[in-house]
């Protein structure tokens, strides 16, 4: 319960960060349903605004934000995450890279998507049992 009280406090601080996540959220849970994952990451990341440079704390804390809101709006999967969190970046002038995985495991194929920011990935573990099949690459910044 405190870890939760904890979350949502950390949100209310966040909260134009927040708002943004959950718009964007909504918009490609809702996307990704009806349009593929390549035409709905263009569309987002074209019609992003850049902002003000961040930092590797500024990065994580919007990977905290974005999990925390997907988790709230629709239980969203990794995928959605993974766009959401590139277009926010993006705004920010923060370019990545979208990859999606997949693996042949004794519980059928599985796949998973994760954002390379620099030399970081996001989420930090989870990713290391997929070949990845696909990538996006956010632009590079000047």
């Amino acid at each position: 319960m405190r870890r939760r009280l904890r979350k949502l406090y950390a949100l209310a601080r966040e909260w134009p960060a927040a708002y943004e996540a959950a718009a964007l959220t909504f918009l490609t849970g809702t996307s990704l349903r009806v349009a593929s994952f390549e035409s709905v990451a263009r569309c987002l990341l074209r019609t992003a605004r850049i902002g003000p440079a961040v930092t590797p704390d500024d990065i994580h804390r919007l990977e905290e934000i974005v999990n925390i809101v997907a988790g709230r709006v629709g239980r969203q999967q990794c995928l959605t995450k993974a766009i959401v969190l590139a277009t926010m970046l993006e705004r920010r002038g923060v370019s990545s890279t979208i990859y999606i995985g997949a693996r042949r495991g004794e519980d059928g194929f599985a796949a998973h998507a994760w954002l390379r920011c620099g030399d970081r990935l996001l989420p930090a573990t989870g990713h290391e049992q997929y070949a990845p099949l696909h990538t996006i690459a956010i632009r590079e910044h000047a």
